[in-house]
């Protein structure tokens, strides 16, 4: 079954928590992605602790954020 990315963060997120990482950290892509991503990753028991933005040559934006554990 296709997962659109924001479900596919959602699912790293929750395996990341069920897994027992203290950190995580995903790389988001599509400046029109950020905040939804942010809500779906935090409504899997994480907090956003600091954020990154990069450009690639061909002009997209990523966000590189560390969340840890809510």
């Amino acid at each position: 079954m296709f997962k659109n990315p924001i479900e596919k963060l959602s699912l790293a997120a929750a395996k990341a928590r069920q897994n027992g990482d203290t950190c995580f950290v995903p790389e988001i892509p599509n400046a029109s992605n950020f905040a939804p991503a942010i809500s779906a990753i935090e409504a899997q028991g994480w907090r956003l602790e600091h954020w990154d933005v990069g450009s690639a040559v061909s002009g997209f934006i990523s966000a590189y954020p560390v969340f840890r554990r809510a």
